[in-house]
């Protein structure tokens, strides 16, 4: 089973950046932020040569 890391710290910090911007100005338009993940395939996941 593969899996994806998620910048967990990161992403709470971003989450807390943007509702205070939200808060200090509500007319403030949607903010899209997009952090980097990683991919760890494993062992079953990978195609086999045979």
């Amino acid at each position: 089973m593969s899996t994806v890391r998620q910048p967990t710290y990161e992403l709470g910090r971003a989450a807390a950046q943007l509702l205070a911007g939200r808060i200090d100005n509500p007319a403030r338009p949607a903010a899209r932020m997009v952090l980097q993940t990683e991919l760890h395939p494993r062992e079953s996941s990978r195609p086999r040569h045979g």
